[in-house]
């Protein structure tokens, strides 16, 4: 395994699971590929106008559909307003958790993954905390600023291969609007995203490059919030 400092390293020996292993360097791009699955998670700075008004936005689109309105459909937009400049972005550090549960065999992961900072920069490797047969966790930094507030883990494809694959990301940070979780084993869980409605598992299986979690800042969240 190579160190956190260094400048170039291998991602992850994938030469068990039909993929070579690959390098990158500090900064450069981490393209998407048919055999990895990407976790992006991305924050927006605090409850401004323009985040209400990005959800009011989407509820009234929602709801002219005939559908009630959940946290998945603010994902994208959240994340298209900030790239567009019209909401701020995060502006402190968090270390989110991406928790994965119902793995086939988490022996068949490696012991690290690439994460990237910004929307696709290789910005060092993430240990990969097997949690038992079938759940495990990678912890990252999440650096904020401009161009940033996202980033994100990257897996192979094929030991996450399962229908019934969940992913949920922690955030140390205090977070608005995050739906309760009230069945699955983080159930009662606080600043924790699950994707009941992303489906991770259909995902994963029909080739998507990853999934989005977008979240918002409580005010002044610039620092780590006590876990």
């Amino acid at each position: 395994m190579c160190a956190l400092s260094l400048a170039s390293c291998t991602s992850y020996d994938a030469s068990g699971l039909s993929a070579p292993a690959r390098s990158y360097t500090l900064g450069q791009a981490v393209p998407y590929t048919s055999k990895d699955f990407s976790i992006d998670v991305f924050v927006v700075n605090e409850d401004t106008p323009g985040v209400g008004d990005t959800i009011n936005a989407v509820n009234e689109r929602v709801k002219r559909a005939g559908k009630t309105p959940t946290y998945a459909n603010y994902s994208q937009p959240l994340y298209q307003a900030a790239k567009a400049g019209s909401l701020p972005r995060f502006a402190g550090e968090d270390m989110p958790t991406v928790l994965l549960g119902n793995v086939p065999n988490t022996a068949l992961l490696p012991d690290s993954v690439p994460y990237k900072s910004g929307w696709g920069m290789f910005a060092g490797m993430a240990k990969v905390v097997r949690l038992g047969p079938h759940d495990a966790s990678v912890t990252f930094p999440l650096r904020g600023g401009a161009g940033l507030g996202q980033g994100g883990p990257v897996f192979p494809r094929q030991p996450l291969m399962t229908r019934d694959l969940t992913v949920c990301v922690r955030f140390g940070i205090d977070v608005l609007y995050v739906p309760e979780i009230t069945r699955g084993s983080h159930a009662g869980e606080k600043r924790t995203l699950c994707d009941f409605a992303h489906h991770a598992g259909e995902r994963v299986l029909s080739g998507r490059d990853g999934m989005l979690f977008s979240a918002i800042a409580a005010p002044r969240a610039t620092t780590m919030a006590r876990r």
